[in-house]
């Protein structure tokens, strides 16, 4: 999955956080910060440490290259999810590929 994002790491913070409908106190509740805190790294207020990085690129299943700039692409980890879910996954994925590929969704 391919999803082009802005370059900060706030823009791609806020993007995540807003494709996965999460509002900024349950991100903060889930990370074990303050939702001041997620808006400020929102904002570009503040950076995250290195070990909330790390939790946050958990939490979306990004790597911490795509969060820092370092890759462009979006690619989701899904190794945390079962044997059954991952198929789910793919088959998902490879449906919306077809849907786009014939014309039958546009963005």
């Amino acid at each position: 999955m391919n999803i082009t994002l802005s370059d900060t790491i706030a823009d791609r913070i806020r993007n995540l956080r807003e494709m996965r409908r999460v509002s900024q106190a349950d991100m903060g509740r889930a990370l074990h910060v303050t939702r001041a805190s997620v808006n400020s790294w929102e904002t570009g207020a503040t950076m995250p440490s290195l070990s909330t990085l790390i939790k946050i690129a958990a939490y979306f299943h990004v790597t911490t290259d795509y969060l820092l700039g370092r890759d462009a692409t979006l690619q989701l980890d899904i190794t945390d999810y079962t044997m059954q879910e991952q198929e789910l996954i793919q088959r998902l994925l490879q449906y919306m590929d077809s849907i786009h590929e014939n014309g039958l969704y546009s963005k």
